[in-house]
């Protein structure tokens, strides 16, 4: 009975929100001579390593373009101001907008700071189709329609768009959101965005692939681990590093009982290292409590043979971290997207399992679809060992073809930021 009475109750939710942000919100007002404030909608709390190489890479990016300018970061909760602190910009948080109750003090807060604001970026990663949640995906758009009303200029960037979005979603995009700039993350999102919008939309390519590889490692497991992941290239053995993703199994197959995918995976791994004389490289990449990487990679960790060398980071490190240790691996294979986009743009073999036909986008940019994993086939074992096992035979080819792609996609990522600051 829950399940059906989800939907109409959050649809409720936005609408007393849309109510007590009609008498928040304030119209447009003139902004003659105001100094240039961009203001950056956050995709999620900390935590998620892919949404924190976003937002440090179009920070990074603003400001590359104009050193003088203004960017106050909106995150999702009070204790995300510390993780964004290296980044010195504003902050401002969004706590109670998403509420089931939304908070009025929310809107004031952020009518508030449109008022200072002349640009708004909603940061879109994988959020705004409402694969993941209906209300949460509207919520974003109609604060980004709010900021419109306010006078500031809208730009939803660096996204993907499910071939299966929400129809609410859809209409409210095609209905209220016309006069946003949309850059979408690839050339099938982009197409779909366009049949919605009406109007060619363009696309780049995601915006992590512009964070830069360190020198070395930033966190002190993450140089642990690259003693070890060294200790393997001086024993000579190929290093392959691994990400179970929950979320993504259990998106494209709710019934899946994650024991049994965990079990699954090890099956594979084992016998991938008995085959080739791979050691193992086990990451995470986002440890929030609802879908825990470090929880689901525990179960397959713990069932690797005593032979199989492998080893496990389940802390949470940072981005640029996770981008140095897959630039040092021979093949990565993911559950996370954005894991695969830092193992990509550090030129390495990557394989990501694909869900809502958002990797294959993804692999279009690269003209290797072969590297798309089907989410059924983690579940055999058998199969999912031969096709690694083949890629990490061809990795000198597939990495030599991602490398040769990455100047083009640096190119295509950067273009998200090309409405911002159009050629004079």
């Amino acid at each position: 009975m829950k399940k059906y009475l989800k939907t109409p109750f959050w649809r409720a939710s936005d609408r007393y929100l849309q109510g007590i942000a009609a008498q928040a919100f304030t119209p447009a007002t003139p902004q003659g001579g105001r100094a240039r404030h961009v203001i950056v909608l956050t995709p999620s709390s900390v935590g998620n390593l892919g949404d924190e190489a976003m937002v440090t890479s179009i920070v990074t990016q603003l400001r590359a373009r104009d050193p003088g300018i203004r960017v106050t970061l909106i995150t999702h909760a009070a204790e995300d101001a510390a993780a964004h602190a290296p980044l010195e910009t504003g902050i401002v948080c969004l706590d109670g907008w998403f509420d089931k109750r939304p908070s009025r003090a929310a809107c004031e807060r952020l009518a508030a700071l449109f008022r200072e604001g002349t640009d708004f970026i909603l940061l879109g990663a994988d959020i705004i189709d409402g694969r993941y949640s209906e209300s949460r995906s509207f919520r974003r758009l109609f604060l980004a329609r709010k900021a419109e009303e306010a006078g500031l200029a809208v730009f939803v960037l660096g996204f993907s768009f499910s071939d299966r979005a929400v129809p609410r979603i859809l209409a409210y995009m095609a209905g209220v959101c016309s006069g946003f700039t949309w850059v979408c993350r690839d050339p099938l999102s982009a197409e779909r965005v366009s049949k919605v919008t009406g109007r060619p939309v363009p696309h780049g390519a995601d915006l992590a692939f512009l964070l830069q590889v360190p020198d070395a490692p930033h966190a002190e497991a993450a140089r642990h681990a690259f003693d070890v992941l060294r200790q393997w290239r001086a024993e000579g053995r190929p290093v392959v590093a691994f990400n179970g993703n929950p979320l993504g199994m259990l998106n494209a197959m709710p019934e899946v009982d994650l024991d049994e995918a965990a079990a699954a995976c090890a099956k594979a791994l084992n016998a991938l290292a008995a085959q080739t004389g791979c050691a193992l490289l086990c990451l995470t990449h986002d440890n929030r409590p609802a879908h825990s990487d470090a929880r689901f990679m525990t179960r397959i960790v713990e069932r690797l043979a005593p032979e199989t060398m492998a080893r496990f980071v389940p802390e949470t490190v940072r981005a640029t971290d996770i981008k140095f240790l897959c630039g040092q691996a021979d093949l990565t294979v993911t559950g996370r997207m954005h894991m695969g986009i830092a193992s990509l743009g550090a030129g390495t073999t990557t394989m990501i399992l694909d869900f809502q036909g958002k990797v294959r986008g993804l692999y279009a940019l690269f003209d290797l679809p072969e590297l798309a994993i089907d989410v059924r086939d983690m579940l055999k074992p058998d199969v999912l060992t031969a096709n690694v096992a083949d890629k990490l035979a061809r990795k000198e080819d597939i990495s030599a073809r991602i490398r040769s792609k990455l100047p083009e996609i640096h190119a295509l990522s950067a273009r998200n930021l090309e409405p911002l600051f159009p050629a004079s």
